[in-house]
Formats: C-alpha cells, sequence, structure tokens
C-alpha cells in the first residue's frame, strides 16, 4: 500500500477513537447522573416511615440501578473498543512509519540514480568535445600547411551531372594508382577513397568535399603526410589549395 492509503487509515482510526471517546464521555455522564439520583433517592426513602411510599422509592431506586447497569455496560463496551482501536492506530502508525521509509529509500535511491545518470551523461558530452577537439586538432595538423577556400566547399551544392561523375571517377583511379604505387594499396585509406565512387552518385558535390576531407583526416592521419593529403583533395575535388607561407 501507498503512503497516502496508510495516512488515509491512520486518520480514520483516529477519527473513530475520537467519536468512541465522545460517545463515552455521554455514557459516563449518564453514569454520574444515575449514581446520584440513586443516592438521592435512597436518602429520602430511608427517612420515610411511611411504607407505600417508601416502596414507591424502592421501585425508583431498582429501576435506575437497572439502567445504571446498561449505562455502565455502554461504558464497559466502549472502553473495550476504545483499547481496539489503539492498537488498530498502533499497527496503522508502524506501517505508515515503514511506508514512509520505503518511499524515502526509493526516492533517495532515484536522486541517486539520476546524478549518476547526468554524472554518466556530463562524463559523456566532456568525451565527446575531447573527441571534436581532438579531430579538429587532426585536421589542423593534416592540413596544417595548407588554406582551404571556404567558400569553394560550401557554395557547390550541386549533383553532379553524368559527364562530371564520370571525369570524377577518373580523378579517383588516377589517385588510387599513385596511392597503389606509393604503396597504400593495402590501407584503410586506400578503400574509403575508392568507395567515393559509388557515394557520388547519391551526395553533391559539396557534400562528397566534405566528405573526402572526413576521410582523408579519419584514416590518413598517420599514414600519409600533408603534402599528400593536399594533393589527394585537389585532383579529385580540382579545388587549388593555398599554400601557406608560399
Amino acid at each position: 500500500m501507498s503512503v497516502s492509503s496508510y495516512q488515509n487509515k491512520v486518520n480514520q482510526t483516529n477519527s473513530q477513537i475520537a467519536d468512541l471517546m465522545k460517545r463515552q464521555v455521554a455514557e459516563r455522564k449518564k453514569e454520574v447522573d444515575l449514581n446520584s439520583k440513586i443516592n438521592d433517592l435512597s436518602k429520602k426513602a430511608f427517612s420515610l416511615k411511611n411504607l407505600a411510599t417508601f416502596q414507591s422509592y424502592q421501585r425508583q431506586i431498582d429501576t435506575k440501578s437497572k439502567e445504571l447497569i446498561r449505562v455502565s455496560a455502554k461504558v464497559a463496551d466502549f472502553e473495550k473498543k476504545l483499547a481496539d482501536k489503539r492498537k488498530e492506530l498502533s499497527r496503522n502508525q508502524d506501517s505508515l512509519t515503514k511506508a514512509i521509509d520505503t518511499a524515502t529509500k526509493k526516492r533517495q535511491s532515484k536522486e541517486l540514480n539520476f546524478l549518476k545518470e547526468k554524472e554518466k551523461i556530463n562524463r559523456s558530452e566532456l568525451s565527446n568535445i575531447r573527441n571534436l577537439n581532438s579531430e579538429i586538432q587532426r585536421q589542423q595538423n593534416i592540413f596544417e600547411n595548407y588554406q582551404v577556400p571556404e567558400n569553394l566547399l560550401t557554395d557547390d551544392d550541386v549533383d553532379y551531372s553524368l559527364k562530371e561523375l564520370t571525369e570524377l571517377h577518373d580523378r579517383i583511379n588516377s589517385v588510387l594508382e599513385k596511392l597503389e604505387k606509393l604503396g597504400y594499396g593495402q590501407e584503410i585509406i586506400f578503400d574509403e577513397i575508392e568507395e567515393l565512387k559509388s557515394k557520388s552518385k547519391k551526395i553533391s558535390k559539396k557534400d562528397l568535399k566534405m566528405m573526402l576531407i572526413g576521410k582523408i583526416v579519419s584514416f590518413g592521419m598517420g599514414k600519409i603526410d600533408t603534402d599528400l593529403a593536399a594533393q589527394i583533395f585537389e585532383e579529385i575535388t580540382s579545388v587549388d589549395l593555398t599554400k601557406l607561407g608560399a
């Protein structure tokens, strides 16, 4: 059961106890009144000398005594019910305390898991930032002696014509031949550049240039030098790179 359910049971039991106590107080008041009346009748009866009047008072005393017995029984019954309700209240309060403890532990566990997940995400984001910085550094390193004209990378957002595709594939094949002669035929960079032939049918000229830069940076780093990287890029894209310090 939930905390609210146990709290409702505690509140309900407290309300029942309050009602029983109120009713018991009313019966106790009747009990006191009856005892007082019986005492008054007894005093008057014993002061009488007339037998008939005495017997009349005695009948009243008997009636009040019987009523007193019934009222006293009610008071005792209320006392028993109150004792049972107080035990029930104690059990409900114990259950409520346990439910609150359980709910608190669940909330704390949930908060802890949230903080752990947040920390994990933060570590992941930090790792991504580091990887991005590393990638930027790799790009800067492999093209460190050259400047890539930004407008030639971003303005050419059109698809290749059939003739241009044929010419592009010829240029890619020429680059692959050079790489093979230089001993890069078994390197990943060779396969990645060859893959551009199939990719070029589905992407724009701008996207192919960006993809080529990514492949050179990702698979050429540590394998080819900056001049060869520039030659590959220039020959495939027909973009002239500006050599810094030239």
